[in-house]
């Protein structure tokens, strides 16, 4: 990003720079070890990517702790969808166009559904899953499935992509604003795969 006028800022996991830090930030999911006391000049970040559900924190407590939340809801001070801004510099395009390419056409499978962890959600998305395989087959890749795939998200799906022309990209909880970890991999690996 390009501030007027910049910004000097750094980012560190040395806990050593605590007191000198302006702002200090702290992931939901890992509160157990908080600071003694916040000095007066800092600002508490409460960061998280996930949504409550699957925090697993009783986060009522921590009400009077921190000034600033920063997650993916548009509610926090400072939101901060999982959502990539990929913004083309003057003159460059941000999608690269394949005039009369068929992708579909060079894939050998229907549907896939990366399920790395979470076989049992809120969302019961694995109930419409099995719904949808009474009608189409659905290869399932990772823990919930019986489909091995390359370790991390990304690698998986680079690997598996070229075969599919689609792939699940359904939520584990349905949260207002939270998006699947899995559509932003999609977009951000710019994998040329419908996601549903």
């Amino acid at each position: 990003c390009n501030f007027d006028p910049a910004l000097k800022c750094e980012y560190t996991h040395d806990k050593t720079l605590l007191s000198a830090s302006d702002a200090v930030i702290f992931r939901a999911m890992l509160l157990d070890k908080l600071p003694d006391r916040r000095l007066p000049h800092q600002k508490w970040v409460l960061f998280e990517s996930k949504p409550p559900r699957l925090v697993m924190t009783n986060l009522s407590a921590y009400a009077e702790v921190f000034n600033i939340t920063s997650t993916y809801s548009l509610d926090s001070d400072v939101p901060l969808p999982m959502s990539r801004k990929c913004t083309p510099r003057p003159g460059q395009s941000n999608v690269n166009s394949y005039p009369g390419e068929n992708f579909a056409m060079k894939k050998s499978r229907m549907v896939a559904w990366i399920n790395v962890n979470h076989c049992q959600t809120p969302s019961k998305r694995e109930h419409y899953v099995q719904r949808l395989m009474r009608h189409i087959p659905v290869d399932i890749y990772g823990q919930c499935g019986q489909l091995k795939c390359n370790r991390g998200l990304a690698r998986c799906l680079k690997s598996i992509a070229p075969k599919y022309k689609f792939l699940l990209a359904f939520e584990n909880v349905l949260c207002q604003d939270y998006i699947s970890d899995v559509l932003w991999a999609i977009i951000d690996n710019r994998v040329k795969v419908v996601p549903v």
